[in-house]
């Protein structure tokens, strides 16, 4: 969220607000509330539903944090007639797809939003729900005079058992999600029986959010990849002509090439450009817990010879494939990251090194290389060094 929605410099740890917006039970808030456990944070929950909101508040309690959530049982859409105080986040995921007027409850989140706030969103995606809808009219069809909700589900698993080879949920690998029956009773039931369902094409959520006079900053790991057209299209002159189009374009054609994006997941926010100068020496790179979960800083110290390639499977659709050339400033600045420094320390320290000192210029443009590629994958993130760093690593 620092690195792409406060230019790398929000302090989390002095007076930041997030509300979770339909939390239901409680995904959203435990993750926000875990990695702001150390500051003075104040979370906001808020959901319609009494019996998700006991759930919730039992996880939140669990694990300690109970005293930074204030517990809100209510709408969204009530939100600008409650008087709370702006937030410098909003979590909304999954929500405003089930509404019935979308772009007013996208209003009513960016009337608690603070000038310089982002809303993290999650919508679904039109083209890879075609199979879903199709289902969910056939589902209309099979249970049109059955009330009992829970027949109604079994009816679902008994269709969904049935469905013959040619079926579009079926060929488009739909049944990933209910393989052996693990899909419980709710996941089909929000599946196939909810009563508001709309989805998104890029095109669409881009009219969503600049109607609400918000800009849509970037999508989220997960997704971002899925929008580039070099990860789907091999035809070299075809990628040239997409590339030439506007980023929204270039987008819109990623996603009708891939033709299997079930999901949106993005920031939006006041302002256009929130993201980190990427070119400022006084940024400090880190490592991701994804990095150092997959080891990928000591896989790169280690590499002796040729390339170092690594492949990352995104979104269960496609092989990510980061490639960097270990020079040895480029395993120098990855030995030299440690959360602390910044990257102008850095680049001083590997050019004071060599015996032939290179110029800063030439080991910065190595260090903005490495950068580069790890970025594709939010391996490595940047923060400004007025932002103190929330993340503890275990030894």
């Amino acid at each position: 969220m620092n690195h792409y929605c406060y230019h790398g410099k929000k302090n989390f740890r002095k007076g930041f607000r997030a509300l979770v917006a339909g939390g239901g039970t409680g995904d959203s808030l435990i993750y926000l509330g875990h990695q702001l456990s150390v500051t003075d944070a104040e979370l906001v929950y808020l959901d319609l539903s009494e019996g998700s909101m006991e759930i919730a508040l039992r996880r939140v309690r669990c694990r300690g944090f109970e005293h930074k959530v204030t517990w809100l049982h209510g709408s969204l859409l009530d939100l600008p007639q409650m008087g709370l105080d702006p937030f410098d986040y909003i979590n909304c995921s999954g929500v405003l797809h089930h509404l019935t007027d979308p772009p007013q409850g996208l209003a009513a989140l960016k009337s608690v939003l603070k000038d310089n706030g982002a809303i993290g969103i999650m919508l679904y995606g039109q083209y890879g729900r075609t199979g879903v809808y199709q289902m969910q009219e056939l589902m209309r069809l099979v249970n049109r005079d059955e009330t009992d909700s829970y027949v109604c589900v079994q009816n679902t698993r008994s269709t969904i058992d049935a469905l013959p080879s040619s079926n579009w949920f079926k060929r488009s690998g739909g049944l990933s999600l209910l393989t052996g029956g693990q899909a419980n009773d709710a996941e089909i039931f929000d599946m196939f029986m909810h009563v508001q369902d709309r989805a998104y094409t890029v095109p669409q959520l881009y009219e969503l959010v600049e109607n609400a006079g918000l800009h849509l900053v970037d999508f989220t790991l997960d997704f971002r990849s899925l929008f580039k057209p070099a990860y789907v299209v091999q035809d070299p002159q075809l990628l040239e002509r997409i590339r030439r189009l506007p980023k929204r374009d270039q987008q819109t054609a990623a996603e009708l090439l891939n033709g299997m994006i079930t999901k949106h997941a993005f920031w939006v926010s006041h302002s256009a450009e929130p993201q980190i100068d990427l070119s400022d020496p006084d940024n400090v790179p880190w490592f991701s817990r994804m990095a150092i979960g997959l080891k990928i800083p000591e896989s790169i110290r280690k590499i002796q010879e040729g390339d170092w390639v690594f492949k990352i499977r995104r979104n269960n659709s496609f092989e990510l494939t980061l490639k960097i050339q270990p020079v040895p400033a480029a395993k120098r600045f990855i030995e030299l990251i440690d959360e602390h420094r910044t990257l102008r320390e850095i680049v001083d320290l590997i050019a004071a090194e060599y015996a032939r000192r290179p110029s800063t210029d030439e080991v910065l443009k190595v260090c903005h290389h490495v950068m580069g590629v790890l970025r594709q994958c939010d391996s490595i993130l940047l923060r400004h060094k007025s932002s103190p760093h929330l993340l503890k690593r275990s030894a």
